[in-house]
């Protein structure tokens, strides 16, 4: 749903008449707003607010559409139109604030928008993801219930149901993140050499903690691989892959990021072609891919290959409580350069001073 969601954002009109005739069900559901020419939240606003949302993170997620009518004569309930709203922007900001208040816990990564249809009237859409925190209590005015949604319709949870809520396994979602920092530079003749690290991580935004995460990488390079401060150890695998286990009782907690695996690379400028720039339009950190070499270090940093279109990582990570996932990072020569400038590994500024002095000139800005 949060394809629907984005959709709806960005083509407003268009994808919500789209929807017309379409049935709510696991994942939608729609509310008419008690009175549309007010912004403020009725009670029955906030009940069916805190019900509605409650209900989709007690499930699968989903999406819910405030200023929608259904018609609900029967089930499941079919969209019909829409009631729009007034002052809907200031109508979605008052659910963001309320939300914390109606729903405990409260579902962390909600996403609240004003989609404008007349002016300033339109409805509200609300991405609601898979909580990892379920149940949800609804704590609107005499509510104080848990509500799950199913594929026709909310109903209210009873006992067991909120017990094997509690009682679920858990998984993290872990995602792996690039980042570069600085060994060293010198000063080669002409050029100036910027030994690099590639720092792999994973990261843990979810809620849950992951218990021994590991990550294994393939490059297209064959880049030497060195271990991460998380990783408990090296090993090469027969498919190829190198490996970077935690330590059985590590852990990645929620809101954590740690480094499993760093690849050495340099980027070398040549001093003349900074120095030759004459046109100061565009910025350094866009003509630097345009002027550096970027390449592979092996053996203590003596320079090896360089990298002509891209390095190509492959990861394969999980937990012992998280399934197997994979992605690939694809690194052109400008992406690390990008990262390694945003790391304040290079300077630009350093760089031009430098270029200048050497031509004998000062740098103007």
């Amino acid at each position: 749903m949060k394809d629907l969601y984005q959709q709806i954002i960005e083509r407003g009109r268009d994808a919500l008449d789209a929807l017309i005739g379409e049935a709510e069900g696991l994942h939608l559901e729609v509310k008419r707003k008690a009175n549309p020419s007010k912004s403020k939240l009725e009670p029955t606003d906030r009940k069916n607010l805190s019900r509605a949302i409650g209900a989709l993170g007690n499930a699968d997620g989903g999406l819910f559409l405030f200023g929608v009518v259904a018609d609900n004569t029967k089930l499941p309930e079919a969209i019909t139109g829409f009631d729009v709203i007034s002052n809907v922007a200031q109508v979605a900001a008052a659910i963001e604030g309320a939300l914390p208040e109606l729903i405990n816990p409260p579902i962390n990564d909600l996403s609240v928008a004003p989609i404008l249809l007349e002016g300033d009237k339109g409805i509200v859409a609300v991405h609601v993801p898979q909580s990892q925190q379920r149940p949800h209590m609804s704590t609107a005015k005499n509510e104080h219930c848990y509500y799950r949604r199913t594929y026709d319709r909310t109903i209210t949870m009873d006992h067991r149901m909120v017990k094997d809520a509690i009682l679920a396994v858990r998984e993290p979602r872990l995602k792996v993140i690039a980042r570069v920092s600085h060994f060293s530079t010198k000063n080669d003749r002409s050029l100036f050499i910027h030994k690099l690290r590639l720092h792999l991580d994973l990261a843990n935004p979810s809620e849950v903690t992951a218990k021994a995460p590991y990550l294994k990488t393939e490059t297209n390079h064959n880049l030497p691989v060195d271990m991460g401060v998380m990783a408990r150890d090296h090993r090469v695998l027969p498919d190829g892959l190198s490996r970077f286990p935690a330590f059985p009782d590590g852990y990645l907690f929620s809101g954590e990021q740690d480094n499993f695996a760093s690849f050495n690379f340099f980027v070398a400028v040549d001093w003349h072609r900074v120095y030759s720039l004459s046109s100061r339009s565009l910025p350094f950190e866009y003509a630097l891919p345009l002027i550096a070499e970027v390449g592979t270090v092996r053996n203590r940093f003596e320079i090896s290959e360089l990298i002509p279109d891209e390095l190509g990582i492959s990861c394969a990570f999980g937990a012992a409580n998280a399934h197997f996932s994979t992605t690939r990072l694809a690194l052109t020569k400008y992406d690390l350069c990008r990262l390694a400038i945003e790391a304040g590994a290079i300077k630009p500024e350093a760089m031009y001073w430098e270029a200048y002095r050497r031509g004998g000139n000062n740098p103007t800005r």
